[in-house]
């Protein structure tokens, strides 16, 4: 894969968290699982975000050792394939927590690609 679609995919996976940040704004958990448009938001953009570390090489996913790329993955399969399995609360912790941790390190990442 190019240096180019390489960036591509990071810059998309940072625009989906950027959605996800926006989607959830400063509503807290409560009303994240109220408002159905923004679950289902979040949802589509972490599909987007787990398709494209899916694509991602596997020497650029090897500079971040600790992030559990098959995890980001097959949440990406539980959206797509299970979606009425899916647990809320988990979600929510991946959006609020996880997501932005991990959209940091690949920035980081992104200016030396």
């Amino acid at each position: 894969m190019s240096d180019a679609n390489t960036a591509l995919l990071l810059d998309s996976m940072a625009d989906a968290a950027d959605r996800v940040a926006a989607y959830i704004g400063s509503g807290g958990q409560a009303d994240f699982l109220a408002q159905g448009m923004t679950y289902d938001a979040v949802c589509m953009n972490l599909l987007w975000f787990g398709e494209c570390a899916r694509l991602l090489p596997d020497a650029l996913k090897a500079k971040l050792p600790m992030t559990p790329w098959p995890d980001i993955i097959n949440l990406r399969h539980r959206i797509a394939h299970g979606y009425d399995t899916l647990k809320p609360d988990l979600l929510w912790q991946i959006a609020a927590g996880d997501l932005p941790r991990l959209a940091s390190q690949l920035a980081d990442i992104r200016r030396g690609v």
